[in-house]
């Protein structure tokens, strides 16, 4: 299956995990959507919360105190965001809210592309 073909069927499929940009000069560059994720929590969490997004491959960009809470800024690979809204609600027991945006795309690592390409070829 060629990078034409793939691409294709990611498209066809609607895969929100991974996006093959085919572009001059790029040669097929895997991508993936990174989301800008805001977390208000509170002090007594912070530690534990920022542990988790670390651990879905997020990167803390900030942290701010406001009045007893925390606000964290991070950014995170979409497809680590899954299920999320749960696992804040039970770590936090539901005293700490976050928002989502889209931010840009960058590269995915190898693991994660390879594991798209493999399901998509039906292996």
């Amino acid at each position: 299956m060629d990078m034409h073909q793939l691409t294709r069927r990611l498209q066809e499929r609607n895969e929100a995990k991974l996006v093959l940009l085919v572009a001059d000069g790029l040669g097929g560059l895997p991508l993936e959507p990174v989301m800008r994720v805001e977390v208000v929590v509170p002090k007594d969490y912070m530690g534990d919360v920022m542990g988790n997004l670390s651990s879905r491959r997020g990167h803390i960009q900030s942290q701010e105190d406001r009045g007893g809470t925390q606000i964290i800024s991070s950014r995170v690979p979409l497809s680590e965001m899954f299920g999320y809204a749960t696992d804040l609600r039970s770590r936090t027991q539901g005293r700490a809210t976050y928002s989502m945006h889209f931010d840009r795309y960058e590269p995915a690592p190898q693991s994660v592309s390879e594991e798209v390409v493999a399901r998509m070829q039906g292996k």
